[in-house]
C-alpha cells in the first residue's frame, strides 16, 4: 500500500464517442483526437457546458464518460473502459485515492497547480489535486439547539441530543471519510466510542440521502444532524434551519488525476491547470478554505478508510 507522507495535514460527450487514437502526446494537437474526462454520473458540476470553454480556448475537443464513481475508478485502475480515460475525476476523496494507491495515475508536475492548490488538498505523492471541497457541516434547527451547543463533531454524542440526531447512512463514501478522519484525529478506539454515541441518540434511523434527513429536520422530526454542504463561503438558511461549521471541519473533496495510461498526458495537465484556474468554476480551492477546515491532508481519508468501514459496522452505524 502506498504511504502518505504527509503526517498532519468530469452518456454526456461534447464531440466524439470513439477511442482516441494510440499516439504520443506531443503529436496531439488542438482539434484532434478528444480528451476523455471520466466522471461522476451524479455529478452536475462537470458538464459539456463547462467544458466548452476548454475547448474554445485550446481547441482541444472534450468526450465526458458517466458512469458511477466505483465503476470509473475501476476502468482506470484496470485501464479498460471505452473510450479509455485520460483524466480520472471522482466525488470524494476514496476514489481518486484507491486509483492512486494501485497504480493507476501518474504524477502531476505542475508549478502553476502548487500555487492554486494548498498541500493538505493534494496527494502527497501529487498523483491527485482537489478540485472542489464540500465541509461536513452541523444541520439544526433553531428552535431546539442553540449554536454554541455545536462546537465539534463529538458533540453530537452528547446526551443532551438524545432522541434529536439525525444522519445519513455510514455507507455513503463521505460519512466513512469522515470516521476515517476521526480514527486519525483520535485513535480507533475513541473515534467508535463517539460513533456509538452518535447512534445512540438518533431521532431516526439514518437517511439513504441527504434530502431526506433535510425534510426530518425541515418538519421537526430532528434537531439536529450532519450534512455536506456545498458552499461553505455562503451559509444558507430555510425557515429555521441553519447551519454551522465545527471548530474543525472535514472536508469531503472531488478529486482530479491523469490516468497512467492516458492517451494525450500533457492535454490532461493543461486540463487539470484549466479547471482550476478558470474564472468560470464554482469552487476555486484557493478562496475556500476558512480557518475552520482541517489541515490534515485529506488523503489520510484514503488511508484510514478500510478501519473506517470495519468501526461503523461494530458500532451498528447502518
Amino acid at each position: 500500500m502506498r504511504q502518505l507522507y504527509l503526517p498532519i495535514a468530469l452518456a454526456a460527450v461534447l464531440l466524439g464517442g470513439c477511442e482516441a487514437a494510440q499516439t504520443p502526446p506531443e503529436d496531439e494537437g488542438p482539434g484532434r483526437s478528444p480528451l476523455v474526462v471520466y466522471v461522476p454520473e451524479d455529478n452536475t458540476v462537470y458538464t459539456a457546458e463547462l467544458f466548452a470553454n476548454f475547448t474554445a480556448k485550446t481547441g482541444t475537443r472534450v468526450t465526458i464518460r458517466q458512469a458511477a464513481d466505483e465503476a470509473n475508478v475501476d476502468n482506470v485502475i484496470r485501464n479498460q473502459g471505452s473510450p479509455r480515460a485520460d483524466v480520472l475525476v471522482t466525488s470524494g476523496v476514496h476514489g481518486i485515492w484507491r486509483a492512486a494507491d494501485q497504480g493507476a495515475l501518474r504524477p502531476i508536475a505542475s508549478e502553476r497547480l502548487d500555487e492554486l492548490v494548498p498541500p493538505h488538498l493534494k496527494d502527497p505523492d501529487s498523483l491527485w489535486v482537489a478540485t472542489a471541497l464540500r465541509p461536513v457541516v452541523f444541520a439544526y434547527d433553531v428552535r431546539a439547539v442553540q449554536p454554541n451547543e455545536l462546537s465539534t463533531y463529538a458533540s453530537l454524542a452528547d446526551e443532551r441530543f438524545k432522541g434529536q440526531l439525525c444522519l445519513t447512512t455510514s455507507t455513503l463514501p463521505a460519512n466513512r471519510a469522515l470516521v476515517a478522519m476521526l480514527i486519525d484525529q483520535a485513535g480507533t478506539r475513541e473515534a467508535e466510542l463517539l460513533v456509538r454515541g452518535w447512534v445512540a441518540n438518533l431521532a431516526l434511523p439514518p437517511f439513504a440521502s441527504q434530502q431526506g434527513l433535510l425534510e426530518a429536520l425541515s418538519v421537526g422530526d430532528c434537531a439536529v444532524g450532519l450534512v455536506l454542504q456545498s458552499d461553505i463561503a455562503k451559509p444558507s438558511s430555510v425557515g429555521a434551519l441553519r447551519y454551522r461549521l465545527p471548530q474543525t471541519a472535514f472536508v469531503e473533496i472531488d478529486g482530479v488525476g491523469i490516468a497512467r495510461h492516458a492517451n494525450q498526458p500533457a492535454l490532461a495537465l493543461q486540463f487539470i491547470e484549466w479547471l482550476l484556474a478558470d474564472a468560470h468554476y464554482p469552487d476555486k480551492i484557493r478562496d475556500a478554505a476558512p480557518e475552520q477546515v482541517a489541515q490534515r491532508n485529506t488523503g489520510i481519508a484514503g488511508w484510514h478508510y478500510a478501519d473506517a468501514v470495519k468501526l461503523v459496522e461494530r458500532a451498528a452505524y447502518r
